[in-house]
């Protein structure tokens, strides 16, 4: 597996584990940064990665600005799924649509790239019809985005 790859499920596992303990309201994007570190430490211990390596880095890049531009990433997932209540959206699911969004339009990483490792992430950890939704979601987040994407 890449170190990119590595990381982003790294990245999902974090964002999974602030938006989730016992809460009832959704991530709050203050509180998850004050949060994030101890997860990413915790994660990283586990699956013995330095916080020196590369994945490490990676990750820590990704939840860090996806946490920090998380209402507007909200925001457009949310205009791109209007068929479906967000705060009913499947956590695993939701969270794969925040990276992935990032990444697409902070980063302008190509699409075809990050839908495909969205979708390959979901195959992982979601459910058997998270990548069709995915894949529709985040092409829809792109389409809306591309003006602004240099190909």
């Amino acid at each position: 597996m890449g170190m990119r790859r590595k990381g982003r499920e790294i990245t999902l596992q974090v964002l999974y584990a602030i938006d989730f303990p016992d809460k009832i309201t959704s991530i709050d994007a203050y509180d998850a940064l004050n949060y994030y570190l101890e997860q990413l430490d915790s994660i990283c211990l586990e699956a013995d990665i330095k916080s020196t390596s590369s994945v490490y880095e990676f990750a820590l890049n990704l939840i860090k600005n996806t946490l920090l531009n998380l209402d507007t990433i909200d925001i457009m997932i949310k205009e791109q799924s209007e068929n479906w209540d967000f705060s009913r959206l499947a956590l695993i699911d939701k969270n794969i649509l925040r990276m992935a969004t990032y990444e697409i339009v902070f980063q302008r990483i190509h699409p075809a790239i990050i839908i495909n490792e969205a979708i390959e992430i979901a195959k992982k950890f979601s459910t058997e019809n998270s990548g069709k939704f995915i894949n529709g979601i985040l092409d829809a987040v792109y389409q809306k985005a591309k003006d602004n994407f240099n190909e």
